[in-house]
């Protein structure tokens, strides 16, 4: 048994891709996955200790702010939505510049008073968790 080598993965990864075989690119979905909910719960926690610093005036200072907020170029403003509510500071302050891939409102970008990131991919985990709840429900 020699080392194993990159034409070695390469060649895993080409047969991964064959309809019966499939796993590699499986524990792959899963791992990026997890990854991304990890991800997000980091930011919710660093985003709420951001907001016990700036404390609730310069938040109410912000809040007000952001009602006046529109996007800087038209292209970011995704479906109608400009501001939509962030996870952290519950108001509607966090400014979307994209939305997830179903469609079912749930956008990624920033707020605009605690500083909370939304990615793409906890827009798509949302909408996701949103469309299987209500598949379920029907």
């Amino acid at each position: 048994m020699g080392e194993i080598e990159k034409r070695h993965v390469a060649a895993l990864l080409d047969l991964d891709g064959h309809s019966c075989l499939g796993q590699v690119s499986e524990e792959r979905r899963e791992s990026d996955w997890v990854k991304h909910q990890i991800q997000d719960r980091y930011e919710r926690l660093r985003a709420q200790d951001y907001l016990e610093l700036i404390g609730e005036l310069e938040a109410d200072r912000r809040i007000a702010l952001a009602v006046d907020h529109r996007p800087a170029h038209p292209d970011e403003l995704a479906d109608g939505m400009d501001v939509t509510d962030c996870p952290v500071c519950e108001r509607e302050t966090l400014a979307v510049s994209g939305i997830d891939d179903f469609g079912a409102g749930y956008g990624s970008g920033v707020c605009l008073v605690c500083s909370y990131v939304r990615s793409p991919d906890a827009a798509h985990g949302l909408a996701l968790n949103h469309m299987l709840a209500r598949y379920m429900d029907d």
